[in-house]
């Protein structure tokens, strides 16, 4: 909104995002990020895939590996050291 007199040059990067919690620092000096276009949300089967199963406890087995999933994703995400996590999609 200002004119271009009135911008100046940074080192670094302005990123428009919003913190998934207020909780969440607002700024991070010496930031390993971590960039991910995938959501750190439950894991579940995509839309339009169908599964069959022939015993319902195989349902619970089936839960249990979409949560195994998540996590599997989120202890990579944090063996490498990241300490700030952007991504395109959703965090739970």
């Amino acid at each position: 909104g200002k004119s271009s007199t009135d911008s100046e040059l940074v080192n670094g990067f302005a990123l428009n995002v919003q913190r998934a919690a207020q909780g969440m620092p607002a700024a991070v000096t010496n930031a390993k990020i971590a960039l991910l276009d995938f959501p750190l949300q439950r894991h579940k089967v995509q839309m339009g895939v169908a599964v069959q199963v022939n015993d319902i406890t195989e349902v619970e087995g089936i839960r249990q590996r979409e949560l195994d999933i998540t996590k599997e994703r989120i202890q990579k995400i944090l063996q490498s050291g990241a300490n700030v996590v952007l991504t395109t999609k959703g965090i739970d």
